[in-house]
């Protein structure tokens, strides 16, 4: 009160969020580099942006792993508990399982396309193989026979394309792989 007893008017200072920090835009990556930016709510849990995701890019949900700074993106994550910020990206990986590899969706046509050269390095990169293999061919067959032509154990080997370790159910056309393109395989070291 004043001193002729009427009240004063108080501003309180409070945190309220602006409207437009409420909202935002994050980018969606997938191996090709292809990149869809998408506008959503700090607080909305990121399941909706990856059904959506999946709508637009390809129905199977299941089949794809969404990657923020390293981590799997869970679908009660929001971009607020993921500390994210404006233009953030989030990686999109196909994922195959040993059920989908045998999926036939459409026919293909036989044609030289369907096939890719591959070649492999070694670990010391002065020794190359040469292999021929069909496009939709999982890779751990191609894998298997380099080390029995080398005589090399598979167990303690790893296998790279781009810098990322090749599964034995991944195929040339998953990773984007093209002619010519160069797996290279490393030695695990064993510790004393």
């Amino acid at each position: 009160m004043t001193s002729n007893g009427q009240l004063s008017t108080q501003f309180i200072k409070t945190d309220i969020m602006d409207p437009i920090d409420t909202h935002i835009n994050l980018r969606l990556r997938d191996y090709n580099n292809n990149e869809i930016v998408y506008r959503t709510k700090r607080t909305v849990p990121l399941k909706q942006l990856k059904e959506a995701y999946s709508k637009r890019n390809g129905p199977m949900i299941h089949a794809k792993k969404f990657i923020f700074d390293g981590l799997n993106i869970r679908d009660d994550d929001t971009p607020d508990s993921l500390e994210m910020e404006e233009g953030d990206s989030i990686h999109v990986m196909n994922i195959i399982t040993s059920d989908q590899q045998f999926i036939k969706t459409e026919a293909v046509e036989q044609t030289n396309d369907s096939f890719i050269n591959i070649k492999i390095m070694g670990g010391d990169c002065k020794v190359e193989s040469r292999y021929r293999i069909r496009r939709n061919a999982p890779l751990g067959k191609l894998m298997q026979v380099h080390c029995e032509r080398n005589e090399l154990k598979s167990s303690s080997l790893s296998f790279l394309f781009d810098g990322c370790r090749i599964k034995d159910d991944y195929t040339p056309d998953f990773l984007g792989m093209e002619d010519n393109d160069i797996i290279d395989h490393i030695t695990h070291a064993i510790g004393c």
